[in-house]
């Protein structure tokens, strides 16, 4: 009975004190997510609505995703998912607790997933041929457009790196 006691105590003790700290890394980069989503929504009007995150022992992939309701072209498509990959990265590179817990640092485009859903101002998907999703996984970003039928794949308008986004509008900036 006592030797019951003693190993429930010790077990209290060890789920109290001792899971607590190999997850810091994981609220840490919630933190940065929603600081990333609310300082863009208010820049860029992209609405954050949904995170992803590759965290088992570190940090090695996180990610947003954001509804925007404005129709955009391609230019401006990729000016959005490139503000938004910088604004990204430089709040995780910035943040000095989180660095250890980083798979890589300093944190690059490949290490992020971004999406952005692209709705007109009344929340409906954009007219066919328009573009209706942004995307950037693993530092390739896909621009498709809107679907002929629901039941049917986006069709891809383009694909490019992440560098190649960054120098194109840095030439047409």
């Amino acid at each position: 009975m006592i030797i019951k006691k003693i190993f429930s105590c010790f077990v209290l003790i060890i789920l109290a004190f001792g899971c607590n700290r190999p997850f810091d890394y994981v609220e840490l980069a919630g933190q940065i997510r929603s600081q990333t989503g609310r300082q863009l929504e208010k820049e860029k009007g992209l609405r954050p609505v949904g995170t992803m995150g590759q965290m088992m022992d570190d940090v090695q992939a996180i990610g947003l995703f954001f509804q925007y309701f404005q129709l955009v072209d391609l230019a401006e498509a990729r000016s959005l998912i490139v503000y938004a990959t910088q604004t990204f990265l430089k709040n995780i590179n910035d943040n000095k607790e989180i660095r250890p817990y980083l798979h890589n640092y300093p944190f690059t485009a490949k290490n992020l997933e971004i999406t952005i859903s692209v709705s007109q101002k009344d929340g409906y998907p954009p007219p066919q041929g328009n573009i209706q999703v942004v995307s950037m996984d693993n530092g390739v970003i896909s621009y498709e457009l809107t679907a002929p039928s629901k039941f049917e794949p986006w069709p891809v308008l383009h694909k490019e790196t992440y560098e190649e986004a960054l120098k194109i509008v840095e030439e047409n900036s």
